[in-house]
């Protein structure tokens, strides 16, 4: 199984602490530090999601055809709403409505996640300027799936 070493940090920078083994969740959360790294400073700028502020996403519809195969519509209906419909095998035409949180990290950047019915958890980093989606999902009990699609808008 591979490990992960711990670091804590002091004056003269930083320790290694100790090796423990990498989870899924733990190789979820490093790959969101990794790709929250690569932003620079502006992730120390980031909103959280909640009524009181909608995302400008709401209200559109975008289809994603993932590069492992997997393929969907999502729907953004409210801030915390997401709507999606399957479009590939072996459960296409399958829909349902999921509660998802948000945050901006970047302009036209967010982290969007949200837990499926089955225990497993979705995490994208969704960046609407360049029209790209990176997805994260941890299946219940089993290993990480990591994949990207195209973010296009559907009218």
């Amino acid at each position: 199984m591979p490990s992960v070493m711990l670091l804590t940090s002091n004056s003269d920078g930083f320790n290694a602490t100790r090796t423990r083994p990498l989870t899924h969740c733990a190789r979820l959360i490093l790959n969101m530090l990794f790709a929250c790294a690569w932003l620079g400073p502006s992730i120390t700028q980031a909103t959280p999601g909640g009524d009181h502020d909608a995302p400008p996403f709401v209200g559109q519809r975008f289809v994603l055809a993932y590069s492992n195969g997997f393929r969907v519509v999502d729907e953004f209906v409210t801030s915390d709403e997401l709507r999606f419909t399957v479009l590939s095998p072996p459960t296409p035409g399958r829909s349902g409505t999921v509660h998802y949180r948000w945050s901006a990290i970047a302009p036209h950047l967010y982290v969007i996640r949200w837990t499926e019915a089955d225990g497993g958890t979705v995490m994208h980093i969704d960046d609407f300027n360049k029209g790209i989606s990176r997805s994260y999902y941890v299946p219940a009990g089993a290993p990480l799936v990591e994949s990207w699609a195209p973010l296009r808008r559907l009218r």
